[in-house]
This record gives C-alpha cells, sequence and structure tokens, in this order.
C-alpha cells in the first residue's frame, strides 16, 4: 500500500523552505483513509503518550471513502515550524489505517546550519576602539585607532579586528558601537558606515552647535571587518564598542527579544516622590549607583536577560561630563554612554550587557537625573520566540513634518525606499533625528503600530536643536512603528536592519 523508502526533506538554514510532495495511497478494495503523524518531534510532546512530529504535516487528515476498485487518496506532505528546530536529524512516520490495515510511511528531515544572513548577539566588556584626542589616549591606540582628530572632509577606515586595545574576532558582521563627537566648532555630520558600503545618504550624529553628543549604531561589518567615518567638520571622536554580531556557530551568541517600551528607572522626584531602587535619590556627582534592572516593577518579563536594549536620558543639574554604564561585578571601563558638558537633556540608545543578577553600575562625574526606558533584551535562544539580526544596507524610510501630540504609522515592510525590509521584522534597528528649527520638542516615541503609546521615549530636543538618536525598537504588523512627537518637529526615520526569525 505505502513504499518502504523514507521520504526525505533537507533544509539549510537561510533558504528557501522544502518544497511539499504528493503521496499516493491505492488499496484493492474501497476504503476510508485515517493519518496519524508521530515521531520525534522538535518543540513539545501533546501528551506523556503521544510524541507529536510538529514539523510533519500531512492532509486530508481523513479523505473520505473511495468508490471502485482500486481505492486512491492523494496526500499532500511537507515540513513546518522550522524556526523551532535546531540544526539535526529528526525522524517521524505517517500512519495509514484503512478497513484492509495499517502501514507507515517513514518521514525524514535534515537540517543543516547553512550561511544565514541572521546574526546573534555577542556582548563584550565596553571598550573604547578609536580615541582621536592625544591627552586621553591612555592605552597607547595607534594607527588609525588614535590621533589625530579626522579633518574636514576626510574619511578614515578601521579595520576593526585591528586594534590593539579591543578585540573582536573576524567572525564579527556587525558591530554594537557608541559614537561620541567632540567637534572644533560646528559639526554638521559624522557618518559611520560598512567598509563594503557606498558613501551614504544619512547621518550617524550631527552637532550644528558644536555641543559634544553621541549615538549608538549597529554598523555592519566590511569584507575585511572594516568600517568608514566621514565628517564633515573638524572633529574628535570616540567610538566604544559593547558586543558584535555573528553567524558563527561555534560561538552561539544571543537573541533578541522585544517587550512592550517600559521605563525601568527615573530617578526625578518630580515624577516618582518615594525613594527607591529604581527612583530617587539623582545620581551623585563622581559615584557609582547599581540597578538591578530585571527587578524593576515596572518592567516585567526580564528574569532571562544578559544585555538589554535601553535609551539613557540624561537630566543634568549642571555640566555633565559623561556617564558610564557597564556590567556590574566588573571594573568602570574607560568608555562613555552619555555626554551633556551644556547641560542640557540628552538621550542616547545602547546595548547595556547585564552583569551580576542582571545588574548594572552607572556612574555620573556629575550629579544628575537618570531615566533608563527599556524596548527589549538579548538572552540565550528558546528556539521560539527569539529574534535574529539581518543587517540592511541603510535606508531612509521617511521624512515627514508632524505637529503637535501627532501620531505617524510608517510601514517599513513593502515600503518604496526600504523594499529589503522583512514583513516577518518583529522588531528594526532605527535612527531617529529631530529638526524643530529652535522650537523646543520635549520629546519623541517611537513604538510598535497597533499598541498603546508608552510612557517612554527616544529623544529630546528642549533647546530646539537638531538631535540624532537611534534605537531597537519593536515593531508591529508589516514591520510598521508609530512615531509620536509633543511638539511640531520634522522627523527623519532611518533603518540600519532588523529582527526576525
Amino acid at each position: 500500500m505505502l513504499g518502504s523508502a523514507t521520504l526525505a526533506f533537507h533544509y539549510v538554514g537561510g533558504e528557501a523552505v522544502p518544497a511539499t510532495k504528493l503521496v499516493t495511497i491505492t488499496t484493492a478494495t474501497p476504503a476510508s483513509f485515517r493519518l496519524v503523524i508521530s515521531g520525534t518531534y522538535g518543540y513539545y510532546t501533546e501528551s506523556a503518550f503521544l510524541a507529536r512530529a510538529d514539523w510533519l504535516t500531512a492532509t486530508p487528515f481523513v479523505a473520505g471513502a473511495t468508490e471502485g476498485s482500486p481505492a486512491r487518496a492523494t496526500l499532500t506532505v511537507g515540513v513546518m515550524n522550522l524556526d523551532r528546530l535546531t540544526p539535526g536529524t529528526y525522524s517521524g512516520a505517517i500512519f495509514v489505517t484503512t478497513a484492509a490495515g495499517s502501514a507507515a510511511l517513514p518521514i525524514s528531515l535534515t537540517i543543516s546550519p547553512g550561511l544565514s544572513t541572521s546574526l546573534r548577539f555577542v556582548a563584550t566588556a565596553p571598550c573604547r576602539i578609536l580615541e582621536t584626542r592625544p591627552a586621553y589616549n591612555f592605552e597607547g591606540r595607534s594607527g588609525s585607532f588614535g590621533p589625530p582628530y579626522l579633518r574636514a572632509g576626510e574619511t578614515r577606515t578601521l579595520v576593526m579586528t585591528a586594534s590593539n586595545v579591543c578585540k573582536l574576532p573576524p567572525t564579527a558582521r556587525a558591530f554594537e558601537l557608541n559614537i561620541t563627537a567632540v567637534p572644533k566648532s560646528r559639526l554638521q555630520s559624522l557618518i559611520v558606515f560598512s567598509g563594503d558600503e557606498a558613501f551614504p545618504r544619512y547621518q550617524t550624529l550631527t552637532s550644528p552647535d558644536g555641543q559634544i553628543t553621541a549615538n549608538s549604531a549597529i554598523v555592519k561589518a566590511g569584507s575585511t571587518n572594516n568600517i568608514n567615518i566621514y565628517s564633515s567638520d573638524d572633529t574628535e571622536v570616540l567610538i566604544d564598542v559593547s558586543g558584535y554580531f555573528t553567524d558563527d556557530p561555534a560561538v552561539g551568541g544571543l537573541a533578541f527579544y522585544p517587550i512592550a517600551p517600559c521605563r525601568a528607572v527615573d530617578t526625578r522626584s518630580a515624577y516618582r516622590s518615594q525613594a527607591s531602587p529604581f527612583g530617587p535619590p539623582s545620581l551623585q556627582g563622581q559615584t557609582t549607583r547599581r540597578f538591578d534592572i530585571r527587578s524593576s516593577p515596572d518592567c516585567p518579563g526580564l528574569a532571562n536577560a544578559v544585555a538589554y536594549a535601553a535609551t539613557l536620558t540624561a537630566v543634568p543639574q549642571g555640566p555633565l561630563q559623561f556617564i558610564t554604564v557597564w556590567p556590574s561585578g566588573s571594573a568602570q571601563p574607560n568608555v562613555s554612554s552619555i555626554n551633556s558638558p551644556s547641560g542640557r537633556i540628552v538621550a542616547n540608545s545602547v546595548i547595556l550587557p547585564a552583569g551580576i543578577n542582571g545588574s548594572i553600575d552607572v556612574s555620573a562625574h556629575n550629579t544628575t537625573d537618570l531615566i533608563i526606558d527599556i524596548t527589549g533584551y538579548f538572552g540565550a535562544d528558546d528556539h521560539l520566540a527569539g529574534l535574529f539580526y539581518t543587517p540592511m544596507s541603510p535606508c531612509r524610510l521617511d521624512v515627514s513634518a508632524s505637529g503637535s501630540e501627532s501620531t505617524r504609522t510608517l510601514f517599513a515592510a513593502g515600503s518604496a525606499t526600504c523594499p529589503a525590509t522583512a514583513s516577518s521584522a518583529k522588531a528594526l534597528a532605527i535612527n531617529a533625528t529631530s529638526q524643530s528649527n529652535g522650537a523646543t520638542m520635549p520629546f519623541l516615541t517611537v513604538y510598535p503600530s497597533g499598541t498603546l503609546r508608552p510612557n517612554t521615549s527616544i529623544l529630546n530636543a528642549f533647546e530646539g536643536q537638531m538631535v540624532a538618536n537611534a534605537a531597537i525598537v519593536a515593531a508591529g504588523p508589516n514591520a510598521s512603528l508609530d512615531v509620536y512627537t509633543y511638539r511640531p518637529t520634522t522627523v527623519t526615520i532611518e533603518l540600519s536592519g532588523y529582527f526576525t526569525r
């Protein structure tokens, strides 16, 4: 009734799902057919007695009686739920029962890792890989990683694996960077981009008024692990690295889990009147405070976090030279997370590797209030909901004017300007820029469309300055985002990659 040969499927990670196959069952007499799928399962058991091969599908499960002799029924056999399965071999069978007896059709599925473009995150100890200021180049960076400063119109190339201070592997496919510009005067644009990409039509950060400015970026590695840095004007540049993305199966790495944006920490007494581990008092200058982010009552679901996708907002009480955030339990590194020498409110989104019990240490050079908003976390892959990163050639999704307390929905998937965005993307790596032309713009929020607007923000421009901030944000259906502006401004949203399963 059924052949003895095994029906085999093969899947290589990153390739298309194997096509379905047709199987015809023939009996000598009229019969009804009933199917049972069993075998080694990929993710769960339905009960203690039945192992379900949840990677295997066959339809129809019940075929009606067929008149005539011989009787025939055709099954469509395929595989599914490949995102739940780790590489290896799975075996199963379709058991066909008729009035005349039963037979089994063996099925096998072999999954190979393949060369997937989806990347996992590897957190590293925060390290300053570029320092152009001679007075601060304590570790002796040399060549392109040290002085002098970038001159107007210069493009400098960094081969990231060649650093004599920060050790990065050749299998890194993208880098998590925090870039700080210390302009000599005004700085129209600083652009950090892949060494293999053409000169892009976007900017990483800007400082038209010459203030020290920081922004993060996930930058795709070039073919020789190289990245490029372009400056429109004379400026010192500092680049800190806190991790990288890789497809190396020997390294493993972490998956990303987006969450509804939440405010884990707010030390301002006007917003949280009671002193608490996640509230007041303010951070005192040149002291260290520890935050156990996993235990924040306002950000549930972080128990498995190894690193956080976070937006840091500094609300200084005067000039603030810098804030440094690092994994608790380790020595304070020579890096900075946010700067505000002028004392203005500033925000910067970063990936924060966690330390003891998921906690982070924060040191402020000067007294300041601090807000920490969380948009997701990195943790071990659960083979179900964890997301992997796909870098893109950076693209400009939208430029539009927004009014007071207005919300605009953007669809990345299917867009004319960012066509490479997958419709299955569950989170996006964005860079948002606000240009309010001198008018106060207290805050801008980006969040997944179709959800309630959270009590969080990703950038602030109280002085009406042009400001940019990169962030990883959860996406709604068709990779959609809602952009909310509290006051009128022109908003630019650019994409550098997405997370999907």
